[in-house]
């Protein structure tokens, strides 16, 4: 009985460092969206870039306009 709650407490202390540490160590990258997001507000500040990326897409007027992703 003594192993069994010693080997459960050590088994939960494990599984809550784990959780701790992947929270609080990992930075989580910027989702797709956000990066769209963050293109598209860059290029609606230059009319010509906002122009072209209502005719050519986001991807093609940024470029043109700034140079490549920097992502």
């Amino acid at each position: 009985m003594k192993t069994l709650t010693i080997l459960l407490l050590s088994a939960l202390i494990t599984l809550c460092a784990c959780i701790g540490v992947s929270d609080t160590t990992v930075n989580k990258p910027d989702s797709p969206n956000d990066a769209g997001k963050n293109l598209r507000e860059v290029c609606e500040a230059d009319l010509a870039c906002e122009d072209m990326m209502d005719t050519s897409g986001i991807i093609a007027a940024y470029t043109k306009h700034y140079g490549p992703i920097p992502f």
